[in-house]
């Protein structure tokens, strides 16, 4: 076990934990990941029974990275033969449509990184198929990567943490905690069934219409175990 795969398990571990605390007898069946092994290595060994869908949207960016300008028409036609076989709705489809890429790629794309990257994607034909025995599961972590870019601003303005590992923990909690209780706007609201925000999802109530009331009412149940009526 690598030192990344180390770190990596002992962040999960404290997001089992607490899962754990909120459903005693959670068990995901699926986890979205990007191709890095020690990410993945890591979701396996703390849940065992997981299975572990790669992100497509990740593999889409890989093969972007490598398109030069030289290269932009090739890799305009490979984006598309990529996202058709994204958009694939049976395994026979999707096996067809990775197979044009690689024989396209093959017989038209000059020897480049980006030709590797290609023909990268297709090796990860397995691991696409997996996408269409899990219908339910994400297929890409862009909704993770939005939480991410908030992270990392959070960090630049926090002036990369200058402080102690608990300081810093803390600090991004506080960050989790208002993220989650802040409200939706309007629009994304009447869209979720007028679910205000992350909070009420999970909880399903709320103890007070004001953002701010309803995280301290939250916070003081769940310390004392008080009960609050919910609107």
């Amino acid at each position: 076990m690598d030192s990344h795969e180390v770190s990596l398990m002992s962040g999960y571990q404290c997001f089992k934990d607490e899962a754990l605390l909120v459903k005693p007898d959670y068990e995901p069946r699926s986890v979205n990941t990007d191709g890095w092994f020690a990410t993945q290595n890591a979701w396996l060994k703390l849940f065992i029974s997981i299975q572990v869908i790669e992100c497509f949207l990740h593999a889409f960016l890989k093969v972007r990275d490598r398109a030069t300008k030289k290269m932009q028409a090739f890799f305009v036609t490979a984006s598309q033969k990529i996202w058709n076989a994204y958009r694939a709705e049976s395994k026979r489809v999707l096996a067809q449509q990775i197979r044009r890429l690689r024989e396209w790629t093959n017989k038209t794309v000059v020897d480049c990184p980006m030709k590797e990257s290609f023909l990268k994607f297709c090796k990860k034909k397995a691991k696409w198929m997996k996408h269409l025995d899990f219908q339910s599961a994400y297929r890409t972590s862009n909704m993770l990567d939005r939480l991410m870019r908030l992270m990392k601003k959070h960090k630049i303005n926090s002036q990369m943490f200058h402080s102690t590992t608990e300081a810093t923990t803390l600090n991004f909690r506080a960050l989790a905690l208002i993220h989650n209780f802040s409200p939706y706007s309007p629009a994304i609201s009447k869209s979720k069934e007028n679910i205000t925000s992350p909070a009420q999802k999970l909880n399903k109530k709320v103890f007070a219409q004001d953002w701010l009331e309803n995280l301290i009412l939250s916070a003081f149940r769940a310390k004392f175990k008080y009960h609050c009526n919910p609107l």
